[in-house]
């Protein structure tokens, strides 16, 4: 009994780290999945409710909300470019604005072509349950981008009949 008493809080500790360490990966995990997904949602063609998927930042943020199960995610933020020049730095869309506010809509009813991209930034924070060790709050953040395919000509001539 004496040793149980002595090895208990050891083992409490080692429970709740244990828990902690699973919180904290199974968030990192849904703020990647949530990017991941919401950018997919968007770069997809075709068009809902008359307007293409690019368009339409409130089911890009609800396709990213849906994966958010034990968190809330802080921000989603939804940016556009047409690439990146070599010496990584985005190259920006005219009209669009590069580092849009959080939680806003920049594309409004501009157009995109092939090569451009949306890159879509989820941030959600991690605080222990209990602070048992005082850890000031993670802010996890991950980002996602798919390049648009609009349209893909096909060039040549018709292949050869009688095959």
């Amino acid at each position: 009994m004496v040793e149980f008493m002595l090895t208990l809080p050891l083992l409490l500790l080692l429970i709740y780290g244990m828990i902690e360490a699973a919180r904290l990966i199974f968030i990192f995990s849904s703020v990647a999945n949530a990017s991941r997904q919401a950018a997919r949602y968007g770069s997809a063609a075709g068009e809902i409710d008359n307007k293409a998927y690019y368009q339409d930042c409130k089911g890009i943020r609800e396709v990213a909300n849906q994966s958010a199960y034990i968190t809330t995610f802080d921000e989603v933020n939804i940016t556009y470019d047409r690439g990146v020049n070599p010496d990584g730095t985005q190259i920006p869309i005219s009209k669009i604005d590069p580092s849009p506010d959080a939680n806003t809509c920049p594309i409004g009813d501009e157009t995109i072509r092939n090569g451009d991209r949306i890159i879509v930034q989820v941030k959600a924070r991690y605080q222990p349950i209990i602070s048992i060790v005082p850890l000031q709050p993670l802010t996890i953040v991950s980002a996602s981008a798919r390049t648009f395919l609009v349209s893909i000509p096909i060039l040549g001539s018709a292949l050869p009949t009688g095959f």
